[in-house]
């Protein structure tokens, strides 16, 4: 896998319900409040543009650089289950966009990026079938960066505008993941690359 010249992040974990890190489409409208879960979850490895990679390792998120070796390791593959909104009688609307719910397993547990105002908190539970409007706090948005087939913005479906991206920590040489805007069509903190793996 290439790195694009960027630089890793490792995962460090969770504390306080918040994901940190150390570093070395079109809108639509959606009106919709229920979701039915799709096809079978992808394992992934997410990369940010500055090739820091998402992980999960002992309870804490981490961004780390990775060799091959570590890519191999189950700790940095994240699955993304995708769902579909349910209109009237129960058909899948197709225009609706890609709705999906990122997570992780652990120690048999699933960890679930959750928004919380501009702070995404892991949550453990497991995966419904359907997903009622109260918790669209697990919902993002999927979309595909027109320039690279390979490139993804994660926008919450709470906090519409709101997107994935790290943060350096005060203080500290780590990085949590967050929602934040994107301040213009320049900005690429917003922008995740995606390289499927298997589980």
């Amino acid at each position: 896998m290439s790195t694009n010249n960027c630089l890793p992040f490792h995962f460090v974990g969770i504390c306080k319900n918040a994901f940190y890190f150390k570093g070395t489409g079109e809108d639509e409208d959606l009106d919709e409040d229920r979701l039915q879960k799709d096809a079978p979850c992808k394992f992934y490895w997410i990369q940010s543009h500055g090739s820091k990679f998402l992980i999960y390792d002992e309870d804490k998120f981490e961004a780390q650089p990775l060799s091959i070796y570590g890519q191999r390791q189950s700790e940095c593959k994240f699955c993304i289950q995708t769902y579909k909104f349910i209109t009237e009688g129960n058909k899948k609307d197709e225009k609706k966009g890609t709705t999906v719910v990122l997570y992780t397993k652990t120690d048999g547990k699933i960890m679930v990026a959750c928004c919380s105002e501009n702070e995404i908190k892991a949550e453990e539970m497991n995966l419904p079938d359907e997903i009622e409007e109260d918790q669209h706090k697990v919902v993002f948005l999927l979309k595909k960066i027109p320039s690279d087939s390979n490139t993804f913005m994660f926008e919450s479906y709470a906090n519409k505008g709101k997107f994935l991206a790290f943060e350096p920590e005060y203080d500290s040489s780590f990085e949590k993941l967050v929602l934040r805007s994107k301040v213009d069509e320049v900005d690429v903190g917003c922008e995740w690359q995606l390289s499927t793996c298997s589980d």
